[in-house]
């Protein structure tokens, strides 16, 4: 299975350079991810990625029944009702719940690592983050709903760059999401595929190949988690990369090459306007009555491990 894998994996690989263009041999373009001014960009840049939560539909007014496929587009029916924002480290979620939600992960990303997630980052409004049992207590005070999933943590085998590279180099970015997927680098977009897709088709696997240059580049994530089948799914969202140049081996992103600014923190709309019905109420503060079972995505563990396709 672990060498099927890995052939999906390259298959899904070429398949994405192959859509893109093979940037091999070719140079990096004039544009290649400008970083801008590293040092104004790094004014204020603190650790950690700002993950704006949405809460959906359940089975988006009956028009996903469960065991079905949903008979609208998925654009109508995601980043409805907007809950709460907190500050995450990293992209490595196992979201194992009742689905019908939907995140948006903003900041920066940066081949050199910096920030660390040894401290629990803080929750918008001043409580600590949720982490694993008692999250409700500390996400009440904060203003956020009860029912938070835990903070993503680094797998014990994430290792840094064995060199930072001073000049433009390859990375590959791979999204695994279970369902649908977008991921933007420097306000491009290298990933767009917003559609529902369980996490054992390979599929689910996205794939980008793009050249980045030394320093911080804004970083847009999003995802969308439609039916979620309790004994069966995980539903993962995970971020990883490659990068030959820097040594970097194929991993989850560390928590130490993120990081954001305060303006992030209003950066709650979509990068792809929202189509279909109304929404009922308008993005505002979340508040500490909006917990129960629907209010927020419960997580797993936490720890990125799982059973079957969950386990990396």
């Amino acid at each position: 299975m672990p060498r099927a894998k890995g052939i999906w994996i390259g298959l899904l690989l070429v398949f994405a350079v192959f859509l893109g263009g093979s940037p091999e041999g070719k140079g990096p373009p004039d544009d290649a991810g400008a970083a801008g001014d590293p040092e104004a960009f790094n004014a204020g840049r603190k650790s950690g990625l700002v993950a704006h939560y949405y809460k959906d539909p359940t089975e988006w007014d009956g028009n996903w029944k469960e065991g079905q496929k949903p008979t609208v587009i998925a654009a109508a029916w995601t980043f409805r009702d907007y809950r709460y924002t907190r500050i995450e480290p990293l992209v490595n979620h196992q979201f194992v719940r009742r689905g019908w939600f939907s995140v948006r992960w903003v900041g920066s990303i940066d081949l050199a690592p910096g920030a660390s997630d040894a401290a629990a980052p803080k929750a918008k409004g001043g409580g600590k983050a949720g982490k694993g049992k008692g999250a409700g207590k500390a996400g009440a005070k904060a203003g956020l709903p009860s029912d938070l999933p835990p903070m993503p943590k680094s797998p014990a085998e994430a290792s840094e760059p064995a060199k930072v590279p001073d000049k433009p180099v390859l990375v590959t970015f791979e999204l695994w999401a279970d369902d649908g997927a977008r991921l933007l680098l420097d306000g491009k977009p290298l990933i767009d595929d917003w559609r529902p897709c369980p996490e054992n088709d390979p599929s689910s696997h996205r794939m980008a190949v793009a050249w980045v240059s030394p320093g911080p580049h804004p970083i847009e994530i999003e995802y969308f988690q439609g039916e979620s089948l309790r004994q069966q799914d995980h539903d993962p969202c995970k971020l990883f990369w490659t990068c030959e140049a820097a040594g970097i081996k194929r991993q989850i992103v560390p928590a130490s090459h993120f990081g954001h600014q305060d303006s992030d923190l209003e950066s709650k709309d979509p990068s792809t306007k929202r189509t279909g019905p109304p929404v009922g109420d308008k993005p505002g503060k979340a508040k500490a009555d909006d917990g129960g079972a629907d209010a927020a995505p419960k997580g797993g563990d936490g720890s990125g491990k799982g059973k079957g396709r969950g386990t990396e």
